[in-house]
């Protein structure tokens, strides 16, 4: 059959099922939108925490949950390595862009109002992103959080979390980690942590 035809049979068959739908799947919809809605307003940090890694990451009011994943490849337990561990990010990116799909999906959709408390915390969240070395205001963003650093006399733009990681890989004797996942038979895990730390 031609692609063009096949097309519009697929286009036929979607507008029946959409003409077809009924007032128990515009209320599933609206049931998932509110839960969807609702995972959102949870995954926003509301006030500071401060890390103990690798447990638990620095997290700062307003910011919305990101992670930083390590891409394992190979076998199916790299994928778990994947899903398993991550690093939260606290980067301006994911905040504004979760703020404004929820402002945009209030606005042109369905979706509830976000809180004034949800806005004032990413709209803070963001606008600490400013370039904090220069003394007026501007729009200059940086992508994560700025520090102060004695040694560059100035703000930088700081991965604190992956800073954080990578500072407390000096407080562990790797020698037991690598022969643990080499006899899980990971010893393409154990090499790309040992090129990691070579990088640190």
């Amino acid at each position: 059959m031609d692609q063009k035809y096949q097309n519009i049979i697929f286009m036929w068959t979607v507008l029946i099922l959409v003409a077809d739908r009924n007032v128990s799947s515009a209320s599933n919809l609206t049931t998932t939108i509110n839960a969807l809605f609702q995972k959102l307003q949870n995954m926003q940090t509301t006030k500071y925490n401060p890390a103990v890694p690798p447990f638990v990451w620095t997290k700062f009011p307003g910011v919305y949950e990101s992670d930083v994943k390590m891409y394992f490849h190979g076998a199916p337990v790299d994928s778990t390595l994947r899903y398993v561990f991550g690093v939260f990010d606290n980067n301006m990116f994911a905040t504004a862009w979760v703020t404004t799909c929820l402002l945009e999906a209030y606005k042109y959709g369905k979706a509830p109002k976000p809180t004034a408390q949800m806005l004032d915390l990413s709209i803070n969240f963001i606008m600490d992103h400013r370039n904090k070395n220069l003394n007026y205001t501007n729009s200059i963003m940086a992508f994560w959080p700025q520090l102060y650093n004695e040694k560059a006399k100035g703000y930088v733009s700081t991965p604190v979390n992956l800073l954080e990681l990578f500072n407390s890989t000096y407080l562990i004797d790797w020698e037991p980690v690598y022969k643990e996942l080499d006899k899980l038979g990971l010893q393409h895990v154990t090499e790309t942590i040992k090129r990691l730390l070579a990088n640190r």
